[in-house]
């Protein structure tokens, strides 16, 4: 059945995505990944085909140039942009790594002004200004972000950025660095930069803090927004930021056809590879890839997923590579799926007789507190018929 709830999103003709694992994600305090496990994740977001790859700076730490060159090596596809404060020589020290694209970032609220990079709005234009300049005469890309976006005064946001947009910036970055914003906030403010300044991308960066990461970014996109940023699981200061897996799930609801140009059965191994390299589980509520992403328990919910999964799925899971779980042996199954189960291992079993096995499902359940395997399911049922077959004798 068609949704027609989503026209806004089918209007969107074009979207491009950019991973941050291998920046942001570096920056949530367990995430220490060696050269070879950014370079895994570097080839599998080429594969899965994204857009832009963003790095840490290149003065981040001791090796972090040489690390830069090796992925810039590996990277194929994708823009490889390096994130960087305003300064020369990090800029500098970025460029001499190869990359395609430099993130030149700098505070614009309030809170960045007095407590942070220190620079009032005369000054960041200043600054910001002739860099951008500098580097578009070198044929760099790059990006300018108003860091903290969302927190300064959208008048005094406007002013910093018609001059920097003048100068030549290719995408205007605008993150809500504190994920304090929310969707009607994100959407309200990224069109009114929009109906400024029609020539550049504007790319939005939504921290979780609040669990608004998703819709924040769909928000950006109905406001005009053409760049999203993700990282594989989510990785990111505090809670982390959109999680790639969440953004592909929205977007595979509202618009399938933004999607057409990636691999979208390498989210979950990604996701999953990313998790390993940590040592941790996949969260178990993270869209796509957590372990039972595509589990139904609920008699009612098994009851009509046999007849048609769209009752109660949104997203298939085949498109992902992923596989639907009836949890058949649970405390909460019902009649209509132990009675399929029944005929698919060709047992032909009475109303009462499956009412019976129900019931023995449900206390072996309870006691052992656990879902049964569909096995020991299996093993009831046939026990149950076999106890039939005596009674008639």
């Amino acid at each position: 059945m068609e949704n027609n709830s989503n026209n806004e999103f089918k209007m969107i003709k074009e979207l491009k995505l950019l991973d941050t694992t291998l920046r942001e994600g570096m920056q949530l305090r367990p995430v220490n990944f060696t050269i070879d496990q950014q370079l895994a994740i570097v080839q599998g977001l080429n594969e899965f085909g994204i857009d832009i790859i963003e790095l840490t700076s290149a003065v981040a730490y001791p090796g972090v140039e040489q690390e830069i060159i090796q992925i810039k090596k590996h990277c194929s596809g994708a823009k490889l942009v390096v994130h960087s404060r305003a300064v020369r020589s990090d800029i500098e020290r970025a460029l001499s790594c190869g990359v395609d694209g430099i993130d030149l970032f700098l505070g614009t609220s309030l809170w960045s002004q007095e407590f942070g990079h220190g620079r009032k709005k005369d000054e960041i234009i200043k600054t910001v200004v002739p860099f951008v300049q500098w580097l578009k005469k070198e044929g760099v890309f790059v990006r300018y972000g108003a860091e903290d976006a969302f927190r300064t005064d959208i008048k005094e946001l406007l002013e910093i950025l018609k001059p920097i947009v003048g100068s030549g910036v290719d995408q205007i970055d605008l993150p809500d660095t504190v994920g304090s914003a929310t969707p009607f906030q994100v959407q309200r403010t990224v069109k009114l930069v929009r109906q400024q300044f029609q020539e550049v991308d504007i790319k939005f960066h939504g921290h979780n803090d609040m669990g608004c990461a998703v819709a924040n970014s769909l928000a950006a996109i109905l406001g005009g927004a053409n760049v999203i940023d993700v990282s594989l699981l989510g990785l990111g200061e505090r809670v982390g930021i959109t999680s790639l897996g969440g953004m592909v799930a929205a977007l595979q609801s509202v618009n399938p056809l933004l999607l057409e140009k990636y691999n979208l059965k390498l989210v979950i191994p990604l996701e999953r590879m990313v998790a390993s390299f940590l040592g941790i589980q996949v969260p178990f509520n993270q869209p796509l890839s957590a372990e039972y992403a595509w589990g139904h328990s609920a008699g009612v919910h098994l009851n009509a997923i046999i007849k048609n999964p769209e009752s109660y799925e949104n997203l298939n899971p085949e498109v992902f590579g992923g596989k639907r779980i009836l949890n058949i042996g649970s405390r909460l199954t019902g009649k209509n799926i132990l009675t399929e189960r029944a005929k698919e291992i060709g047992l032909s079993l009475t109303e009462n007789q499956v009412l019976e096995a129900v019931a023995k499902v449900k206390t072996e359940a309870v006691r052992e507190n656990r879902v049964l395997e569909v096995e020991e399911v299996d093993e009831i049922l046939r026990g149950v018929e076999k106890s039939g077959d005596n009674d008639k004798k």
